[in-house]
């Protein structure tokens, strides 16, 4: 890089940089556009006015540059760059405009899907998606019958994410599709669509040898809370695969069943006694100091504990308890906070 771009990058040089951009070589152009996505907003307007620039590559980087800020000052020229001549400029365009999300993006990428290059298609269709605008649906619809399986799987994706039920018939279909990310993608969309009349469609990818599609359908049925699901939902903790298992067993909680626990039975019952014993001791802790009581050393043992830990929070509330049957750090605790060692405190014979 040349120094004098180097400078002008140190100084926040927008109009500078510009100007060296037009001329640069490939190497500087990319250290320049880097530099002017930093400056952000400052560099919107300039970098828009390079898309009337005759190199293609120049507007390919300019594209890519207000993509990566996501200004909605840059939606306009953005897109009149969908009917850039060269379709680098094109594609790069319609996903700055994905990732902007403004709506008056969506005639000019529906416009895209028509493209002969399916990279520019599939690309239109993901950002029509992340736009996720209704009035996109019709117009998304045919690319679920497309020859590419790489357009149709955007497309029910950008289904799911656009969330319209007048697609779920179309996106159940899907569902049967001969390619596996298809059928995964068709799965996770109609969890997202939100109608549990999917239920049936989603209950026989259950049994689909595709592991994701497999978890994606346990994972939509729970959120659907379809209870016609609850006996695949039980024999889906049987899965193979430990991702369906456990999918199938959190769908099985959301809905409700009694066996929902059955795959993770040996963890959860780890746990949870484990917290209730934390609470019991606790309470013994507190209730130790009745008249009339006498512990057994187990819980004596169990009541030093708490109160040692108690003691270090708030040692004013622990200084009535009962003194443990041995000098432990009970003894220490106690001659930090100023209390004197009781007469049936016996001294370490280190400290004689």
């Amino acid at each position: 890089m040349r120094e004098e771009v180097k400078q002008m990058i140190e100084d926040g040089d927008v109009d500078g940089l510009i100007g060296n951009l037009q001329s640069a070589d490939r190497y500087d152009s990319l250290d320049i556009t880097e530099a002017l996505e930093s400056f952000g907003e400052k560099a919107v307007k300039p970098l828009s006015g390079l898309l009337k620039e005759q190199s293609a590559g120049l507007r390919e980087d300019v594209v890519r540059v207000l993509g990566k800020i996501r200004s909605p000052h840059a939606v306009d020229a953005l897109i009149e760059a969908l009917e850039d001549e060269d379709k680098y400029v094109r594609e790069n365009a319609a996903r700055a405009l994905g990732g902007i999300g403004d709506a008056k993006a969506v005639p000019g990428l529906t416009r895209l899907l028509d493209e002969e290059e399916n990279n520019i298609r599939e690309t239109a269709i993901r950002a029509l998606g992340e736009l996720g605008h209704n009035e996109a649906v019709d117009s998304l619809l045919p690319a679920l019958q497309d020859r590419n399986s790489h357009i149709r799987e955007a497309a029910v994706n950008a289904l799911g994410l656009i969330g319209d039920r007048s697609a779920l018939e179309a996106v159940q279909q899907a569902c049967q599709d001969r390619d596996s990310l298809v059928q995964e993608s068709s799965a996770r969309a109609l969890g997202r669509i939100g109608d549990p009349a999917a239920g049936d469609a989603l209950i026989s990818l259950l049994q689909d040898g595709n592991t994701y599609t497999r978890m994606y359908a346990a994972r939509s049925l729970g959120t659907l809370k379809v209870e016609s699901a609850l006996d695949p939902l039980k024999q889906a903790t049987e899965d193979p695969a430990e991702k369906v298992r456990k999918e199938a067993a959190a769908a099985l909680e959301l809905l409700g069943s009694p066996d929902n626990q059955k795959p993770v039975t040996s963890e959860s019952k780890a746990e949870v006694p484990a917290r209730k014993v934390v609470k019991s001791k606790k309470v013994t802790g507190k209730t130790a100091s009745k008249p009339g009581k006498k512990k057994t050393a187990a819980k004596a043992k169990s009541t030093s504990k708490v109160v040692t830990k108690t003691k270090t929070r708030a040692p004013k509330k622990a200084a009535g308890k009962s003194t443990p049957t041995s000098g432990t750090k009970k003894t220490a605790t106690r001659t930090r906070s100023g209390k004197k060692a009781t007469a049936k405190t016996k001294p370490k014979p280190k400290k004689k």
